[in-house]
């Protein structure tokens, strides 16, 4: 079986806990293993970042060519978010692999890798030998001679501390592991007033997904890079875009970005503080 791995990780070197970045970037990658394996997703560069703007939490650079993920909250830099909500930022871009815009399918395909995860996590799986236990099939338990009990108590522990997690990642609203059991339910009965509701709460998480992750397409592609964000709303436009999509207020000239210029071998924005971490040429 040809394995697909992460190439290379890279942590912060001038933020603080850089051995303990790189260890869970390293851990993120391992865990990934498995999935980019089945899906046959090639991601060349995981690396940490730390954009100016708070709301930024990951970025997909040509459908993996580098994937950025903020491992810190704005005000605390010498913490870390909680592995399992730095692993649903993790999917989130790997489904940009994919699809570009948040839509049905991207919110498909974004639970079906959740629940691999999830499979994988709750069998205690990563790497090498996760990647084997998806490509055999088995999606529920091992081979009773595979590992030892106390490894069978290990993994059960394990199961039991995702369940117990799942309240505190639904508390989250964009990239967090939540609902990942994959069970078909009954469509409800919705009133008129309530569809309205729904449709308003959807178009709320497409805005704020869209303000949590950048996706470029390729290096010569400035469209995420150049959009501009409403005064009113906050809602990320187009570039040509000249009246907001979320609530029809024309473009500011203040609130629009100005496009990305070249600083030695980097390329950066207004907005997006990644001079330290991102080289947009081949490296």
């Amino acid at each position: 079986m040809q394995l697909y791995e992460v190439e290379a990780i890279k942590a912060l070197a001038k933020q603080r806990n850089p051995t303990q970045a790189q260890r869970l970037l390293k851990r993120l990658a391992d865990q990934i293993v498995p999935i980019l394996t089945k899906h046959k997703f090639q991601v060349r560069h995981l690396q940490e970042f730390f954009p100016k703007d708070a709301r930024l939490l990951g970025m997909n650079l040509n459908r993996g060519w580098k994937v950025f993920i903020r491992l810190r909250p704005s005000r605390k830099p010498d913490t870390f978010y909680p592995y399992e909500a730095l692993l649903e930022t993790l999917l989130h871009e790997l489904t940009h692999n994919v699809y570009g815009q948040h839509d049905e399918a991207f919110y498909k395909f974004f639970a079906q890798l959740k629940k691999e995860a999830e499979d994988l996590m709750m069998n205690g799986l990563s790497g090498r030998s996760g990647a084997l236990f998806m490509g055999s099939g088995r999606g529920h338990v091992l081979q009773p001679n595979s590992t030892s009990a106390g490894d069978y108590r290990h993994k059960a522990a394990l199961a039991a501390d995702i369940r117990a997690k799942r309240t505190l990642l639904t508390k989250r609203s964009a990239h967090f592991l939540q609902g990942l059991d994959g069970q078909a339910r009954k469509q409800p009965k919705f009133t008129p007033s309530q569809l309205r509701e729904k449709a308003y709460e959807a178009a709320k998480k497409r805005r704020l997904d869209a303000m949590q992750c950048v996706i470029v397409e390729d290096s010569s592609d400035t469209t995420a890079l150049t959009a501009w964000i409403c005064s009113q709303c906050t809602f990320r436009n187009l570039k040509d875009n000249t009246y907001c999509e979320m609530c029809l207020c024309p473009e500011s000239s203040i609130t629009k970005n100005h496009t990305a210029s070249k600083k030695s071998h980097a390329q950066r924005t207004t907005n997006y503080d990644l001079e330290n971490v991102i080289d947009l040429r081949a490296s």
